[in-house]
């Protein structure tokens, strides 16, 4: 079984992987950009639902945004009086417009989003709800704590905090006390100031999900320089620059593995499990085959440089991937 730890000072303890659950979602727009994934179908994704849940994962990350709300559909058929068995981590906040999809942190729309949630998950509370990726220019307001204080009140959501995606905006959080709670992008590639994060949040008692673990499947081995992703997927919206060199990287780096009998799979995911600040990853799974390999891959256990790996990852500053 996967191995579970605490989850900051929540009471709460969580498999330290996590079944993110953008992918399944399926492909979706908001604002006429893709926010959502190909190749994906229901009947696989209730499947790897299933195989995760057999496997000990008891951690299911998921948003209003991911498929418009269909893959909170999913979870909640999946989980069927397994509710009290399992915890669950959603997130609320994007909004949709013709100019592309916006964020909307207002007491007014939170308190609806979580409503929302709610009802397509058929639960009566959320273990953790999240603010979905605060950047520039939405700073965490008292209006916004207010409302996730009010719905923690009322019994609807247990802990809360804010899917960050930077750093300086992980320390706002943590200055400011806002939740027990926090996602932040971590990898190889995405490392600056992280670590600082991590370790902060520690002594904090702050529950942490890493994400990024394999940049959106690019550090899973499965694809070469030149790959274009159907236009359905959101990767196709990643510069093809960065792919190609990302790959190229990955490529040295399995050829590295392969002499050393490392595991690519294993390395990318234990990055993250070396963070003591690091309470569980989330990794997007679409089939049984994926849950199948990314738990074999957490309960490996080998020794290698973490420099090298780095360094074989390294690449030059280039566009960032959308974030989730």
């Amino acid at each position: 079984m996967i191995p579970k730890k605490a989850f900051g000072k929540t009471g709460l303890r969580a498999s330290v992987l996590t079944f993110g659950a953008w992918s399944i979602g399926g492909p979706a727009e908001m604002g006429g950009k893709q926010i959502g994934w190909s190749g994906v179908n229901d009947a696989q994704s209730l499947d790897a639902l299933a195989a995760a849940y057999d496997a000990g994962i008891n951690f299911y990350d998921t948003a209003d945004a991911y498929g418009r709300g269909h893959a909170e559909e999913l979870i909640a058929r999946a989980f069927q009086g397994k509710r009290h068995k399992i915890i669950i981590s959603s997130k609320g906040g994007m909004i949709d417009d013709p100019n592309g999809f916006k964020l909307d942190f207002s007491r007014q729309h939170l308190l609806a989003a979580c409503e929302g949630s709610l009802k397509r998950l058929q639960t009566d509370y959320l273990d953790v709800y999240l603010l979905h990726l605060i950047v520039d220019g939405y700073p965490l307001r008292d209006e916004t704590r207010g409302a996730l204080e009010e719905l923690k009140k009322q019994g609807k959501i247990r802990h809360y905090g804010v899917s960050v995606q930077f750093p300086f905006q992980g320390f706002e959080q943590l200055d400011k006390k806002f939740g027990d709670s926090m996602m932040i992008e971590y990898s190889p590639l995405k490392r600056e100031g992280v670590v600082e994060v991590l370790n902060r949040a520690h002594q904090a008692g702050v529950g942490v999900i890493t994400r990024g673990a394999l940049e959106k499947g690019l550090l899973s081995g499965k694809y070469q320089p030149g790959h274009q992703f159907d236009f359905r997927d959101v990767r196709s919206r990643i510069p093809q620059t960065y792919i190609d060199h990302l790959l190229g990287n990955v490529n040295q780096l399995k050829t590295r593995a392969a002499a050393e009998g490392w595991s690519l799979l294993g390395m990318a995911l234990h990055f993250h499990l070396a963070q003591r600040g690091c309470s569980t990853i989330t990794v997007g799974m679409k089939t049984r085959q994926q849950v199948e390999e990314n738990v074999a891959a957490v309960r490996e256990k080998f020794k290698y440089n973490w420099k090298e790996i780095v360094a074989a990852l390294e690449a030059p500053a280039v566009q960032a991937a959308p974030a989730a």
